[in-house]
């Protein structure tokens, strides 16, 4: 069984699933990420739906993803044209929040670049992730 590993893109960046969970396949998987999704927008999906599951391979490639607003019931009831305004638009504001993230890690490896240059001490890491 292949073995499969759901990144989660949320408002606070990226959280790796370090240990990866084995399905049939990718139509398993795929079934496997909406229902992840699912459960992690309940209550609260017009804060999530721009947050979006990476689904890699064991090599670590990109299978597919899974956007929360393609996967929200609460716009089941919706025209098909808005739905897909909506999901668009999540999908928008799910890059912004990406490229708002690493312009912040930019600045802080530049601020750490500088204090390293100065001897002072910095900021290793933020979240895990290396400055």
């Amino acid at each position: 069984m292949p073995l499969y590993y759901f990144h989660l893109h949320d408002s606070k960046g990226l959280s790796s699933d370090p240990d990866g969970t084995m399905l049939a396949d990718d139509v398993a998987a795929r079934a496997h990420a909406r229902r992840v999704a699912q459960e992690l927008m309940q209550h609260r999906e017009l804060k999530t739906r721009h947050w979006k599951l990476q689904v890699c391979d064991m090599a670590g490639e990109v299978v597919f993803e899974t956007l929360f607003a393609s996967v929200d019931h609460t716009l089941d009831q919706l025209d098909p044209e808005l739905r897909a305004s909506l999901e668009q638009l999540s999908r928008s504001i799910g890059g912004l929040v990406v490229a708002i993230s690493d312009c912040r890690m930019t600045i802080m490896q530049s601020h750490a670049l500088l204090a390293r240059a100065e001897g002072k001490p910095y900021l290793a890491t933020v979240d895990g992730r290396r400055i």
